[in-house]
């Protein structure tokens, strides 16, 4: 059984990821759980765990928002990728 980490599963394709996966050891993580926009979090979430695969389903999607905070955009929308990236190849 593979270990699974989801990001961003309160989100509807999260939510749909939990559930293609139910059949394995899934971590639902939500922005509560885990802000991958924060590099320090992520290195620490994803070493503790330790996941097998990583479905990054994150995103912050008010585009609104995203036009009046660009730097919160693209470090949650783009560099975290990275992040979790980094944290996998840890």
């Amino acid at each position: 059984m593979s270990k699974v980490l989801i990001t961003g599963a309160a989100g509807q394709l999260g939510a749909d990821c939990v559930l293609l996966y139910a059949d394995q050891s899934v971590t639902a993580a939500t922005r509560a759980d885990l802000d991958v926009g924060d590099r320090a979090q992520v290195q620490q979430f994803v070493g503790d765990l330790n996941p097998d695969i990583v479905i990054n389903a994150g995103a912050w999607t008010a585009v609104d928002a995203c036009e009046a905070d660009p730097d919160r955009a693209l470090r949650d929308n783009a560099q975290a990728v990275g992040y979790l990236n980094d944290a996998c190849l840890s």
